[in-house]
């Protein structure tokens, strides 16, 4: 073998030694892949993304901020990653919740907050309610789960599966298996 070719192929050996071992040991990136139902061509993709929803007569109803947000348009289906989500309420402090994904579904009506989701609210943030998975419906300020649900309180923590929170009327209603712990004044 002469020299230029040795040198072309002990180049090209180190290259691939060195590709090989930085793919070994690079650090891993999260990622987030979207349920079966939902793998498709992404058309759209937004990092720091800020949405504000009004209704007919301007007022801001909802606003949501998503580490990224990508738009699935085989299915309609817009996945976020990070969702904070604020619920704004007429004559009501705000409510916020957020999760580490979530799903804007293709009429654009409904969020699924989904790993970790919490609602509490914006002002005092002393209430704060927990479940791995929540739907919440802005227009209808409506919260639902068929999940196991936390609420926790200043003055005690209640357990159960399943509930509807009605932001609208702050009335929070658990399907099943309530169980409460509370402390005495």
């Amino acid at each position: 073998m002469n020299r230029r070719k040795l040198k072309l192929f002990l180049s090209l050996s180190v290259s691939v030694l060195v590709l090989g071992i930085w793919g070994f040991l690079e650090p891993e990136r999260s990622r987030v892949e979207p349920r079966p139902d939902y793998i498709g061509q992404v058309d759209a993709y937004v990092t720091n993304a800020r949405v504000k929803q009004f209704d007919q007569s301007g007022r801001l109803t909802h606003r949501v901020n998503a580490e990224r947000l990508r738009h699935l348009p085989d299915t309609g289906v817009t996945l976020l990653d990070q969702p904070l989500m604020t619920v704004y309420r007429q004559n009501r402090d705000p409510i916020t919740a957020k999760a580490r994904f979530g799903e804007l579904e293709a009429d654009h009506d409904v969020f699924w907050l989904r790993e970790d989701a919490l609602v509490f609210n914006m002002i005092d943030r002393r209430y704060r309610l927990e479940a791995p998975e929540l739907k919440i419906t802005p227009d209808k300020e409506l919260v639902e789960t068929d999940s196991p649900v936390i609420i926790r309180q200043p003055t005690g923590v209640t357990h159960g599966v399943g509930m509807t929170a009605d932001l609208a009327n702050d009335k929070i209603t658990l399907h099943s298996t309530v169980r409460g712990t509370y402390e005495t004044n």
